[in-house]
Formats: C-alpha cells, sequence, structure tokens
C-alpha cells in the first residue's frame, strides 16, 4: 500500500477565493464555470468540478482555473496533469497565487514520484521527486518556518533515498545474477569443452588405433600374399638359382 505523502485534501484551495473575488474581470461563462466547479470541488465531484474548470478555462485561460484545475487533477489521482497545471501558474503576476501554487506544486510532484516509483519507473521518479525537492528549497529559503513545505521536503528526500537503495539492492542482485551466469556458462562451457575435448581425443584416439590396426592388417596380409607366392614359386622351380661364383 502507498504510503500517502499528505492527505489529498490538503491542497491550498486558494484559488477557490481568488476565483469568486476576482470574477467580474473575467467574462460570465468563466465566472459561472468558476462558481459552479467550486460548488461541485467542496462537493467532493472532482470530475464535474474539472469539467467546469476546464470549460472556465476555454472562455478564458487564466492562471486562477489552471490552478483550479491542478486541484482537481490531485484529487482525481493525475498527478502528472496537476503538476502541469500547478507549473503553469508559478510565473503568475498574483505572488499569493504563485507561491500557493508552487507548494502544491511540489506535492504533485512528490506524489508523481512515489507512483512512478512504484510502477518501477525509477527515472521518471527520481526526476519527479528532485523537481519537489527543489521546489520545497526554494520555497523555505524564502520562508524558513513553513513547516508544509519542511515535513514535505523531508518526505521527498525519504522517498529519493529508498528509490537509490533500491537502485542499489537491483544492481546488485543483477551484477550478481549476471557473474553467476557468467561463471555458469564459462563452467558450462568448460565443461563442454571438456567433454568435447575429451570425446574429440577418444574419437581421435581410436581413429589411430582403428588406423595401426588396419595398416598391421595390410602388412600381415602382404607378408602372407609374399609368402604364398615364393611357396607357389619353389613349388614350381621356378625360383632362379644363384650363379656359382668361379675363381678364375
Amino acid at each position: 500500500m502507498r504510503e500517502p505523502f499528505f492527505k489529498k485534501g490538503s491542497l491550498k484551495r486558494f484559488s477557490l477565493v481568488l476565483a469568486v473575488a476576482g470574477s467580474l474581470a473575467f467574462g460570465d461563462v468563466h465566472r459561472s464555470s468558476i462558481a459552479e466547479g467550486n460548488e461541485k470541488y467542496r462537493a467532493g465531484d472532482f470530475e464535474a468540478a474539472l469539467t467546469l474548470y476546464k470549460k472556465a478555462n476555454e472562455a478564458k485561460d487564466s492562471d486562477v482555473s489552471r490552478y483550479d484545475m491542478g486541484n482537481a487533477f490531485y484529487q482525481l489521482g493525475d498527478y502528472e496533469a496537476s503538476a502541469k497545471m500547478f507549473g503553469s501558474a508559478l510565473e503568475s503576476k498574483d505572488a499569493a497565487l504563485a507561491r500557493t501554487a508552487k507548494m502544491n506544486f511540489a506535492n504533485a510532484q512528490t506524489a508523481l514520484g512515489s507512483e512512478k516509483g512504484e510502477k518501477g519507473d525509477a527515472s521518471a521518479a527520481r526526476q519527479a521527486l528532485e523537481g519537489a525537492v527543489s521546489a520545497y528549497r526554494d520555497i523555505l529559503l524564502k520562508e524558513p518556518d513553513n513547516k508544509g513545505a519542511k515535513r514535505n521536503m523531508e518526505i521527498a528526500l525519504k522517498k529519493l533515498e529508498e528509490l537509490k537503495d533500491e537502485e542499489n539492492k537491483n544492481g546488485k542482485r543483477d551484477k550478481e545474477k549476471g557473474g553467476g551466469k557468467k561463471e555458469k556458462e564459462q563452467n558450462g562451457g568448460k565443461g563442454r569443452n571438456e567433454e568435447q575435448k575429451d570425446r574429440n581425443g577418444n574419437s581421435g584416439q581410436e581413429r589411430r588405433e582403428a588406423a595401426k590396426k588396419e595398416q598391421a592388417e595390410k602388412l600381415l596380409q602382404n607378408l602372407s600374399n609374399e609368402e604364398q607366392k615364393v611357396q607357389k614359386q619353389l613349388r614350381r622351380g621356378g625360383m632362379p638359382e644363384k650363379e656359382v661364383e668361379r675363381d678364375w
């Protein structure tokens, strides 16, 4: 079970107040959609809230509606989309909105990193968690007493450390597995080579023995033929007599 970084309801809903206060500056569609979206959000109907926030943003693109979309995406568990929406509001001219967006951006990145880590995507998990830590650090440099940022940064750092440990363990297991497999292959290859060598050696020796035997049989056969030939000649008297040596 995934360890929650923070309750989903803990995301700051700064835009809900801001949207109502600033809604008169936007069109009626934007204003009414933001208001209706806030009601759905409060009621826990995040799908409906998201649809209305999107409608508001289509009517007039604004940091406020994108921030609200980030809240809804987070509650729906789409942390990647949530981080993207919060990230788009980081440069808002409204300092208060930008500040809150940064905190929620870091929270969404932390949740995304945890999710990616559980799915085995170490690279994406590390990237998200490092992004979260960087954002928390920026917040703490300006607000050293921000306990929420400090607490969540500690969680993100812990997750990064766990990810690193897991990668090291996996790397060690892969190395040991690879080494064992290599050694086994080497030993197996050695065994096969020795077996082949023995087999080839035995075959070679057998061939040599067979060749010697064949040569011996041929020699015996030749001697037998010669002997038979001599015996035949002797029987016929065809053996040439040796010339008598003369002493004069």
